[in-house]
């Protein structure tokens, strides 16, 4: 069995080799690392949906040997025929590092083994996959919430967590993008989805763990609509190895964006939360959640459980050239009374090759959400994933303000992050069915809850060694320090690793 395996991974890397072509087209996806580039192309009039593909003009083979090339300069196996192109990748990431906020030891590290399957068929389909193995241990506070919510916070469910404190789990993503027309786009996922143009997102974020998603997107260049439907998880406090397990709920996200200016856009969102089944165990799906007409579906569900709904607005505007004042407000339960009239607002300021430096970009804001504002009722169905929030990471009742500046400059990589956040937090005296307004979980208000103060400051640099896959060395510094009336907790964090791949795993928070 293992010789036909060589034998075949044998011919696709030399059929790579001989056969791909400068002149094809190739899709690639915008993402974080290259976000600055994402808000500087012209032929995007609707960012605020997160991510958009492009036509990858960096594929040209390179000079070399073959062993040079494949580490520092292309795919570890390529193959492209006409209008056809498959790319496969190892993606490692490999950390060691220092926590001062660890039980016992203040090592840690993380061993991550992954593989990246991506390509295209002309301008019309655009497919990729990624898989992790993952087993590491966690800086003092990243662990403390991986404990406590039964997740390991961005990575979703752990399957143990051996005596030392290391945690082994799997990541895993997919993506499937059919284009008929320049004006229509169908897409089959398992990821996260990001529905505004600031750091943070008082909307949809992809702060949560992966999840499945059908979205449909009709576009033209003054109007962008789209559906999607996904599906979410409520663990509670159990771990699992069988996800299937767990309890469901399914989503309904529906956005238009209007480019009403040459630099202006503003956006309308919906998105409603629908249980799966009742207590019972019972199927609880009603009709209307297949509904692809913003604001046309029901409030209940055929049991009568009550959906979760969030209704917002997100803009920006371009004040300087490649200078974007942006914006959201958000209300869940909209017109609701008393303690159910929840809302969030966001402000801020993005800017790239700001005093005409190239490669220094800087995004600051302001994020403000209110008590209960992502809670849900009794029955689970609130803004929440895998014991994750959908949008902000300190959930409801916070102030945050946060800025970070990056530098590229030729294979170097700077980023700077200051974050200062003021939340409340349940006691650990709470009763479980009460909510101090900062969690998510726990349908009735209750006490205030314990004011919680944070200051967070991380640097990192690295050095790029295959841009292809991110692949690159980094180290960094984060400093952390949170208060309350109990005392402070403190956590400085050294790191160093080799690490790949274009996901956002920085636990700011």
């Amino acid at each position: 069995m293992r010789q036909p395996i060589f034998l075949f991974i044998c011919f696709m890397f030399f059929a790579g080799v001989s056969f791909a072509q400068e002149t094809d087209v190739v899709l690639s996806p915008y993402n974080k690392w290259n976000e600055a580039a994402y808000y500087r192309d012209n032929s995007l009039q609707h960012t605020a949906f997160h991510y958009h593909l492009y036509i990858d003009t960096s594929v040209q083979r390179s000079e070399g040997s073959v062993w040079k090339r494949k580490i520092f300069n292309e795919h570890l196996l390529t193959f492209g025929q006409d209008e056809f192109h498959l790319f496969v990748d190892f993606l490692p990431d490999f950390q060691i590092g220092t926590s001062s906020g660890r039980k016992g030891s203040n090592r840690f590290w993380n061993n991550t083994r992954g593989f990246r399957i991506s390509g295209n068929v002309g301008k019309k389909i655009y497919f990729e996959s990624e898989d992790y193995e993952i087993q590491e241990s966690l800086p003092g506070y990243v662990d403390s919430s991986a404990r406590k919510l039964t997740v390991v916070p961005r990575l979703g469910n752990h399957h143990k967590i051996t005596d030392n404190g290391v945690y082994d789990l799997n990541y895993a993503s997919a993506r499937l993008v059919y284009m008929p027309t320049n004006a229509v786009q169908f897409e089959l996922g398992y990821g996260k989805n990001f529905i505004g143009d600031g750091y943070r997102s008082m909307l949809l974020s992809d702060w949560s763990f992966n999840y499945p998603y059908l979205r449909a997107t009709l576009q033209t260049k003054a109007i962008e609509y789209s559906v999607m439907w996904s599906q979410y998880v409520n663990p509670g406090n159990a771990i699992s190895t069988n996800d299937i397990s767990y309890p469901r709920k399914w989503g309904q996200t529906f956005y238009i964006d209007w480019h009403f200016a040459k630099h202006g856009n503003v956006g309308l969102m919906e998105s409603i939360v629908w249980p799966d089944q009742t207590a019972d165990g019972e199927k609880d799906i009603a009709a209307t959640m297949f509904s692809p007409v913003i604001f046309l579906h029901g409030t209940h569900s055929p049991s009568g459980i009550e959906n979760y709904t969030l209704t917002g607005l997100n803009a920006k505007y371009e004040i300087l050239p490649q200078t974007f004042l942006y914006g959201q407000l958000a209300y869940s339960n909209f017109l609701r009374s008393n303690w159910k009239q929840k809302y969030a607002f966001q402000l801020g300021l993005r800017s790239a090759d700001i005093f005409q430096v190239k490669g220094l970009s800087f995004i600051g804001e302001f994020d403000r959400a209110k008590p209960y504002m992502y809670a849900g009722n009794a029955e689970g169905i609130d803004y929440s994933h895998y014991n994750q929030t959908l949008a902000d990471p300190f959930g409801n009742n916070f102030k945050e303000a946060v800025a970070v500046v990056n530098y590229r400059i030729k294979k170097w990589t700077f980023r700077g992050e200051a974050l200062y956040s003021s939340y409340f937090r349940n006691s650990a005296i709470t009763p479980a069915y009460l909510n101090a307004g900062g969690s998510i979980f726990g349908a009735l208000p209750g006490t205030p809850g314990i004011k919680t103060k944070l200051h967070y400051g991380d640097l990192r640099a690295g050095y790029l060694l295959n841009p292809k896959i991110n692949l690159r060395i980094e180290g960094g510094i984060t400093v952390r320090k949170s208060s309350d009336v109990n005392g402070s907790f403190k956590d400085n964090i050294f790191v160093l690793g080799l690490r790949s791949s274009f996901r956002d795993l920085i636990e700011d928070f």
